[in-house]
């Protein structure tokens, strides 16, 4: 049965089952620590999150990523260097699972370059090996798990675990964040700048064999369509609000392009048989709100959901969705319902993000049929398998 980790108002992770909301909720993580992004395992079954001293701040105390077991002792995975910071305001590390379940690679702060990716067994034993330093920074795993494939600043490299000499990949881009790796095939598309202006989308293979499968201006953000050969690619970004105008389809094998999308998109999620996205737009007619709509690809329709002001910790993952969206899972595992945490309301004037505090965790069926549900207040809930 699938299950909802969230960091409660109190910055402790808890469990919730989706299908019977209500007090208790499992408290996984202890009194002492504050919490922040909580990450399951592809196979729904283990947890780790972020923890720094109840009594601190980002910036102060020892940061640590830990992996609880209920009625056990929790085991430390990483722990900071000594007067590091968090990477972002509220979020001391960025985690990835492998998709085999045994390694989980981090992003966390080093004293000597700034930022370092590490990789660490998931069950805590042996130390955690650095493989690469730089930001900004982003990542995907290999769909083996044998290889990480990074990009910094403007610089590709391909991370065998097995001999892990950073290999620089020849494509060149500072106008998109992350890499995505394909579940279905295992190919990696990435971008490539070919002018001031134009840039190439990249597909490429772990042994080698890359092509251009497409061309766009500007910066964009793509993601593998699950279970398809196909690419969700957000283009027309305005650096001004943070919003791209247009959302296309694009066949990786035929190169051929469909529209999905003409009007302002801040992120999206596929769903995870790859039917229908999620994305966000602004509220109708006002600025400091936004809402979720849910376009179904096979009947072309287009579905308006709730109002609300996301979180500090949610924006962070509609900022950055196009890496949160390969390791922080926001919709249920039978695609009808998505995850998110705010404050309801349609608001005309933009204001202060909420805390954990004052915002609370919501699920939404896609549909449409029914009023969102609250399960708490919080700061950010994260999906199972």
């Amino acid at each position: 049965m699938s299950r909802i980790a969230i960091v409660s108002s109190d910055d402790r992770v808890r469990v919730v089952s989706p299908d019977v909301l209500g007090e208790p909720y499992m408290a996984i993580s202890p009194s002492e620590h504050r919490c922040a992004w909580p990450i399951w395992s592809p196979s729904g079954e283990e947890l780790m999150y972020s923890a720094y001293p109840a009594a601190g701040s980002n910036g102060h105390g020892t940061f640590r990523v830990i992996s609880p077991h209920p009625g056990e002792p929790a085991t430390v995975i990483y722990t900071n260097e000594p007067g590091t910071d968090a990477i972002a305001q509220h979020t001391p590390h960025y985690l990835m699972w492998s998709p085999d379940g045994s390694k989980i690679a981090l992003i966390a702060q080093t004293l000597s370059a700034g930022m370092s990716l590490m990789v660490a067994s998931a069950d805590g034993t042996g130390t955690p090996l650095r493989l690469i330093d730089g930001a900004p920074m982003y990542f995907c795993w290999s769909k083996d798990s044998e290889y990480i494939f990074v990009h910094v600043r403007e610089l590709h490299y391909l991370i065998r675990l097995s001999d892990p000499e950073p290999a620089q990949v020849p494509v060149m881009s500072m106008r998109y964040q992350a890499p995505s790796v394909s579940a279905h095939d295992g190919r990696i598309a990435m971008c490539g700048e070919m002018s001031e202006t134009e840039q190439a989308i990249v597909v490429a293979t772990i042994q080698g064999g890359a092509e251009i499968v497409g061309e766009v201006e500007g910066p964009v953000s793509l993601s593998w369509r699950p279970g398809r050969g196909q690419l969700a690619v957000a283009s027309g970004l305005n650096r001004g609000n943070g919003y791209y105008d247009r959302l296309a389809l694009l066949d990786a094998d035929s190169t051929a392009e469909r529209t999905l999308i003409e009007e302002p998109i801040l992120c999206f999620f596929w769903s995870p048989d790859g039917s229908k996205i999620a994305y966000i737009t602004p509220s109708e007619e006002a600025e400091g709100s936004v809402r979720w709509a849910v376009l179904n690809l096979e009947s072309d329709e287009t579905t308006y959901l709730m109002d609300f002001l996301p979180s500090r910790e949610q924006l962070t993952m509609f900022m950055f969705f196009d890496q949160y969206a390969q390791s922080h899972q926001l919709w249920s595992p039978d695609g009808s319902r998505i995850l998110f945490a705010g404050v309801p309301g349609r608001l005309e004037k933009r204001g202060q993000l909420p805390d954990g505090r004052t915002s609370s965790i919501f699920i939404a069926d896609v549909a449409g049929n029914t009023e969102p549900t609250l399960i708490d207040t919080g700061s950010i809930g994260i999906w199972s398998a």
